[in-house]
C-alpha cells in the first residue's frame, strides 16, 4: 500500500523497468491477483512488445521490425506463450482523466484483483487547472488518494526536467522531478533512474537511486 514515484528522462528505460517489476510480481506472487499497466503514452502494442523482450532478452524495436533469427523467433514465441504473460493487463487511456482511471481500477480489482497499479507517465492525465503545475499537483494527490482508496501498490512513472544535464555527473535529484514539488511531497518513495549512457561514452549500467523513502 505504497505510492511510488518512478522517474527518469525520457527513452532512459523507466516504462520498461515498470513492465519488469510487474512481471516479477505476477512471477513471484501468484496467489494475490493480477496487476494493472495503465498507459497514457506507449500503445498496448507496444507495452507488449516491450513485457515479451523483456521476458526473452530481445529488444522491443527488433521485435517491431521482425529482425529475427530462427533462435530468436523460437524464443520469442515461447515467451508469447507463456502462461504468466496472460496475467499482464494493459489499458491505453490517453487523455483519460483520473474519476476515468478510478473506474477502470475498481472493474479490474473486482474481476482479477489489484495487488499493483502502475501508470505511466502519469503526468499525462487531464485534470483541472490552468498552470501545469496545478494540474500535476492535482494529479499526484489523486493518485496518493486513490492507491489508499484501492488498497493497492500504485507506481507512477513521471518525467526529469532537462535541468538534469547541469548536474554534477548529470545525476538526478529530487528538485529535478519536472513540473511540481506535490510529487515529491506525496509520494512514499521516490526512485530515480540514472542511466550514463544516455548522455554519450559507454558505460550501460542503470542506476536506481533511492531519493526519498518515508520509512
Amino acid at each position: 500500500n505504497k505510492y511510488i514515484l518512478l522517474a527518469a528522462r525520457t527513452s532512459m528505460g523507466k516504462s520498461t523497468l515498470a513492465a519488469h517489476i510487474m512481471s516479477n510480481v505476477i512471477e513471484c506472487n501468484p496467489e494475490i491477483g493480477d496487476p494493472l499497466y495503465f498507459s497514457t503514452e506507449a500503445s498496448q502494442d507496444g507495452v507488449v512488445r516491450s513485457t515479451i523482450g523483456s521476458r526473452c532478452g530481445l529488444h522491443a524495436k527488433k521485435i517491431a521490425k521482425r529482425s529475427l533469427n530462427d533462435e530468436e523467433r523460437t524464443k520469442l514465441w515461447d515467451a508469447a506463450n507463456s502462461e504468466n504473460l496472460k496475467r499482464h493487463h494493459v489499458y491505453y487511456g490517453p487523455g483519460k482523466s483520473i474519476a476515468q482511471l478510478r473506474a477502470i481500477c475498481k472493474r479490474h480489482k473486482a474481476n482479477y484483483g489489484l495487488p499493483l497499479l502502475i501508470v505511466d507517465l502519469a503526468g499525462k492525465l487531464s485534470g483541472p487547472g490552468f498552470k501545469e503545475n496545478e494540474r500535476l499537483s492535482y494529479i499526484s494527490k489523486s493518485l496518493f488518494e486513490l492507491k489508499a482508496e484501492l488498497d493497492t501498490c500504485l507506481i507512477a512513472t513521471v518525467q526529469i526536467g532537462r535541468g538534469v544535464a547541469m548536474n554534477v555527473g548529470k545525476r538526478p535529484t529530487l528538485m529535478d522531478l519536472k513540473g511540481s514539488g506535490s510529487w515529491e511531497e506525496d509520494a512514499d518513495r521516490v526512485l530515480l533512474v540514472h542511466w550514463p549512457g544516455y548522455y554519450g561514452g559507454k558505460d550501460y549500467r542503470t542506476e536506481i537511486i533511492q531519493a526519498k523513502d518515508r520509512d
